[in-house]
């Protein structure tokens, strides 16, 4: 049995070729419809000679022999794309169509059709996709998806083209495009082959939109610097972007880029443990990088260096009049015994009648003392992330949703959400960095399920009875 690798077929292999006209039936500005092999081409004559390309519209497939023929320029004349008839250019609409040789043997108009080898589909495709994003052309961005993987490229790959484009044009650092990319990414492995467009190109779509027309944002020059956590938590606490930035950088210097993720996972943890920052969003951007760097870890550098700039511009919360007497609670936490307490796992602690869920929903002020006691009593850290998640999941079904269509007020259900994207980034801290900073973020989204949505409570019976019939347990464990 030949071990042998396969091979490419030669050009002479893939190509089939056809007389498909009269030189002499054919006058300037006629097109004509054929097939060459199993390709349906449409052969036209200009003043520059006989040109030909595939018949199908790359936007919807409608055929271009239909289309009308405006000196060197063919239109389709479904959507008023315009390509030039000389080598299939899209001069105005989305991507390219395919083109092919032509030559005139005596009067026979005689077309070479090649197909193309899968590296020359992905060589055309990758600067297609980047053109489609850069444009924020979703239609394109969703058809050149398909293309690519069609031709074997990997979801990962794929969305690496978005993120090079979309984090450096972030204005202030990363943002929810970030974040949608890395679940959607997850999200693709649940469909089948062509099917992860879907997916894909919708997390594609994210970057392309929110960054259109802009031009890179500045980052910090290469300096070097030293690899210490302390450093770069004083450089985000003083909002020295290039300090933190140039430490993060010397960190990922290391050929172990396993290890010093982990690192860097650690200190990221403790800088979004030390303030409530953008409404939880310092802390759902770290989980979020993190879990997508383990499947892109081309991008770790580039994601990381987005992050610290996001933690270095983000607003800290915990600074504002409205979370001050929560702050003073908080820091008046040991955080070390916090951290030591045992969880559910071992004391079997459950919140069996929504006791502390309640307390949580209905305090008058953020009851950080009360938290605390009962993780000293058997909650457990852990048992205090399951008890924001489920105040989360209360507090959306007790959202009245005659505020969600009043133009008039702001807040709204997605709000209330953060609460528990906040509430699984701690957990994801939990588990990743057990101990006083993971502890201290999980007090930190506490703070938020009390606050989030308590002055949209709706009155009984404003849910609808098809959320009325969730299951909202405090079974977790």
């Amino acid at each position: 049995m030949s071990t042998s690798a396969p091979t490419t077929p030669s050009a002479s292999d893939r190509t089939v070729e056809a007389a498909v006209a009269s030189a002499s039936e054919m006058a300037i500005g006629s097109t004509k419809m054929t097939t060459v092999g199993e390709r349906r081409v449409v052969v036209i004559r200009t003043a520059s000679g006989f040109h030909a390309l595939d018949n199908a519209c790359p936007h919807q497939g409608y055929g271009l022999a239909t289309g009308s023929l405006d000196g060197e320029l063919l239109t389709c004349q479904w959507h008023n794309w315009k390509f030039r008839a000389s080598d299939g250019t899209c001069v105005i609409g989305e991507e390219n169509v395919a083109s092919h040789q032509v030559r005139v043997d005596g009067d026979a108009v005689i077309v070479s059709v090649t197909e193309p080898t899968t590296e020359e589909k992905l060589t055309a495709l990758w600067p297609s996709l980047q053109r489609g994003i850069e444009r924020d052309y979703r239609g394109q961005i969703a058809r050149d998806t398909a293309r690519l993987l069609d031709a074997g490229a990997s979801p990962e790959d794929i969305l690496t083209v978005g993120l090079r484009h979309g984090l450096p044009r972030s204005e202030w650092g990363m943002g929810h495009d970030m974040a949608v990319a890395t679940d959607l990414l997850h999200l693709a492995d649940g469909f089948d082959d062509i099917e992860k467009t879907l997916p894909l190109a919708h997390a594609l779509s994210g970057f392309s939109e929110s960054t259109r027309d802009r031009v890179p944002h500045d980052v910090p020059a290469r300096v070097d610097a030293p690899v210490d956590q302390a450093a770069f938590i004083d450089a985000i606490e003083a909002e020295d972007v290039d300090g933190a930035v140039n430490t993060i950088r010397a960190l990922l210097a290391s050929d172990d880029l396993g290890a010093v993720l982990a690192t860097a996972r650690s200190w990221f943890i403790d800088a979004v443990s030390r303030h409530h920052y953008n409404y939880g969003h310092g802390a759902i951007y770290t989980q979020k990088a993190f879990t997508l760097i383990e499947r892109v870890p081309q991008v770790a550098e580039l994601v990381v260096t987005e992050l610290a700039m996001t933690l270095v511009y983000g607003t800290r919360e915990d600074t504002l009049p409205y979370m001050r007497k929560a702050n003073r609670a908080i820091d008046g936490v040991d955080l070390y015994v916090l951290a030591a307490a045992p969880g559910p796992a071992t004391t079997g602690w459950n919140d069996a009648d929504n006791s502390l869920v309640d307390l949580l929903l209905d305090a008058d002020h953020a009851p950080i003392d009360e938290l605390v006691n009962a993780a000293l009593n058997g909650a457990g850290v852990l048992g205090l992330i399951n008890t924001v998640s489920l105040a989360a999941a209360h507090r959306l079904l007790r959202f009245d949703l005659t505020i969600e269509r009043d133009r008039h007020e702001e807040f709204g259900w997605l709000d209330i959400t953060h609460v528990m994207t906040y509430a699984n980034a701690a957990r994801w801290a939990w588990t990743y960095a057990p101990g006083p900073r993971a502890a201290r973020l999980v007090l930190l989204t506490a703070f938020l399920a009390f606050d989030s949505g308590r002055r949209h409570d709706g009155s009984a019976g404003t849910t609808p009875s098809c959320l009325r019939l969730w299951p909202v347990t405090s079974s977790l464990r």
